[in-house]
């Protein structure tokens, strides 16, 4: 008898897997996926304003090219990123892009200025425009996680995007980029915080904070 329940759970557990995937135009959706992928992309709007830290290291050919920690806010389109060695500010139309080594400020319209740190945005992308495959559930620290796997649907220079979400409340925990040139951003997200305080001014690069930095307008 306790065979025989063994064997009916395991085809109960299989079946719950294939039913939330299907063929379409020979490609494997997998919805389960989808959906978790969905739930992640729609609390970090409903979080907004919202702040936490990341840890990033970007590694060329297996080596660290560069790595450190950043704060972030965020509300809608306008984010704002504070690192050792620069800072972000989006206010939704443009982009300032302060480099503390050189003391020079970069502006450009948003469309033109690309950051690697807008996440909010880069989530709701791969929401829309990546092919998730759930791999399995694990843990992260102390935290049960479901990582998946993200595949463009169209020719990218992201190769695959894996992420570790919380079962918990679907927040995104780890974030790792594959570029087709063998290269590798991963972001570790801590400390994170919801229904902040935020203004518009936060959005924006302060001008009077900085009077000696050179301002390079590049609209």
């Amino acid at each position: 008898m306790k065979k025989l329940m063994l064997f009916f759970c395991s085809v109960f557990t299989l079946y719950g897997l294939v039913a939330q995937t299907e063929i379409k135009n020979g490609v494997v959706v997998d919805h389960g996926a989808q959906k978790i992928i969905d739930n992640a992309s729609k609390k970090l709007k409903n979080d907004v304003p919202l702040s936490f830290t990341v840890a990033y290291e970007i590694t060329s050919n297996g080596k660290t090219a560069e790595k450190g920690k950043a704060d972030f806010l965020s509300t809608g389109n306008k984010y704002r990123v504070l690192a050792d060695d620069f800072e972000d500010y989006c206010n939704a139309k443009s982009l300032w892009h302060y480099d503390k080594k050189t003391k020079e400020v970069e502006l450009s319209d948003l469309e033109d200025g690309k950051s690697i740190f807008n996440f909010t945005k880069i989530i709701d992308t791969y929401a829309k425009s990546f092919r998730p495959k759930l791999i399995r559930k694990d843990y992260l620290g102390k935290t049960q996680v479901n990582i998946i796997d993200l595949s463009p649907q169209r020719r990218s220079s992201i190769t695959k995007v894996r992420l570790w979400i919380s079962t918990d409340n679907n927040t995104i925990m780890k974030m790792q980029v594959n570029l087709n040139d063998d290269s590798k951003n991963i972001y570790t997200f801590s400390n994170y915080k919801t229904k902040v305080k935020a203004t518009d001014s936060d959005f924006v690069f302060p001008k009077s904070k900085y009077p000696n930095v050179k301002v390079v307008d590049l609209r």
